[in-house]
Formats: structure tokens, C-alpha cells, sequence
């Protein structure tokens, strides 16, 4: 798991688009997603936060990578996380975060999460 200091990224909140999904875990654990424009669609991040922890997380998505991308074709920078087409989903401390893809019914991009036990 790759860690991404808090101070870094309030100095990158600019640049790109963050977004802070619900529900948290049980225990606390949140996930933050960051989107920036790319050229006919977005790519983006998935972090986790854990109680007391000023360090994201970054977690790998389905493509076995740290980044998931979205792309329509277009050049309006669509963005999934934003239309609202993701679901997550905790059970105990194991989550599961579903980014969809437009237009699909299939599961574009996925996450398995972990929220370490305290």
C-alpha cells in the first residue's frame, strides 16, 4: 500500500477534484477519491483514511494499478465519481468500492478495501 502524506495532498487539492465517499467503515475508515481531466475523460485515484491517521492510502483499483480512468470520448472531462455511478459497500472492515463506467452496466473499475483493525 502506497501512503500519500496529508500535507501533500491539501497541496495538490487544487489541481485536482476530491471527494470524500460515504459510508465509513464501522471502525472509522473513510474513502477519498481524486479526479483530474485527462484528454476525452478523467483519471483518478482511489485513497483510504484511517481513524487518527493524517496519511492516505492509496489502494489499487481492478487494473491492478493505483488509477482508475474514465473515458467517453469526449473532451468534457466526465467523471464518474461526481455522476454518481460508484457504490461502496463495508462489511466488518472489508469494503468494496465500484466505480461504473458510463453507459455500462459492467464494473469498470473496483477497489477490495481493508480497514485495519485498531
Amino acid at each position: 500500500m502506497s501512503a500519500f502524506p496529508m500535507a501533500m495532498f491539501t497541496r495538490f487539492a487544487a489541481a485536482n477534484q476530491y471527494r470524500i465517499l460515504a459510508p465509513a467503515s464501522p471502525a472509522g475508515c473513510r474513502v477519498v477519491t481524486s479526479m483530474a481531466p485527462m484528454l476525452e475523460g478523467t483519471a483518478g485515484y482511489v485513497y483510504l483514511s484511517t481513524p487518527g491517521s493524517i496519511v492516505l492510502h492509496r489502494v489499487p483499483t481492478s487494473w491492478r494499478s493505483y488509477w482508475w480512468w474514465s473515458n467517453d470520448g469526449s473532451d468534457n472531462g466526465y467523471n464518474p465519481i461526481n455522476a454518481g455511478e460508484w457504490s461502496l459497500r463495508w462489511n466488518g472492515d472489508q469494503g468494496y468500492l465500484s466505480i461504473m463506467l458510463k453507459g455500462s452496466t459492467d464494473d469498470g473499475h473496483s477497489a477490495v478495501l481493508a480497514c485495519p483493525r485498531r
